[in-house]
């Protein structure tokens, strides 16, 4: 998957209420920016290890995403996209951040940061 990808859903799908695009590699800001932009509706967005984004396109989310509540990204960021969650957080101070274990194995416990609006 890549940006235009990301481009024709939003294209296909102006009214779609979920999506998750959970480690998608492809996809960078730009095509989050165009799904966020023109997907107006939705509600609940899973973007948990995406790893070609930095996280810029989350500065669109309180133009365009009204109706979103519910942001999912992994809880340890890489530095650039963590900048960017932080700044978003201190903008909207309705954002919440909920962590729960996703799973256990042996000493190690993978969470996910459930980040709501």
């Amino acid at each position: 998957m890549n940006d235009e990808v990301a481009s024709a859903i939003a294209q296909l799908f102006p009214q779609i209420h979920e999506l998750s695009l959970a480690r998608v590699k492809g996809i960078t800001d730009k095509g989050m920016e165009i799904i966020i932009k023109q997907c107006s509706s939705l509600k609940y967005l899973d973007i948990f290890e995406m790893q070609s984004m930095t996280g810029s396109s989350f500065a669109c989310i309180p133009q365009y995403a009204h109706k979103l509540n519910f942001l999912l990204i992994e809880d340890f960021c890489d530095m650039e996209k963590e900048d960017n969650y932080i700044a978003y957080l201190k903008f909207n101070s309705k954002f919440q951040v909920h962590c729960t274990p996703n799973w256990e194995s042996g000493n190690l416990q993978v969470y996910t940061a459930s980040l709501i609006i």
